[in-house]
């Protein structure tokens, strides 16, 4: 059990953060399976294992895709206007994750 929770009624699962993929998809649950007493495995893409919660990685700005072990080592794996891995999108409102090791989305 996690936090009183089994895996049956929601145990690891919170809804906060926000993912949106390059094909519009958007995640804002944290998924993840209680593995033993508060503790969370198999956390969805954008969210770490927190003991008894999956939660939302640290928000980037103008980053759609997070992704992190804890709260303190965010990188970004899809900035907006991306449109896939080394694919960056066209205009002035693409944003770019190469330039500092996807610590920031910073237009190009």
């Amino acid at each position: 059990m996690c936090d009183g929770k089994t895996n049956y009624n929601g145990a690891c699962n919170i809804n906060e953060g926000y993912v949106k993929y390059a094909n519009g998809h958007v995640v804002q649950n944290s998924g993840g399976r209680c593995m033993k007493p508060n503790v969370c495995v198999d956390c969805n893409e954008g969210y770490y294992s927190a003991g008894a919660y999956c939660r939302a990685c640290t928000k980037i700005d103008n980053c759609n895709v997070p992704r992190c072990n804890t709260a303190g080592d965010t990188k970004c794996t899809l900035c907006e206007g991306e449109y896939g891995d080394g694919l960056s999108g066209y205009g002035r409102y693409a944003y770019s994750r190469f330039l500092d090791d996807g610590k920031t989305c910073k237009r190009k």
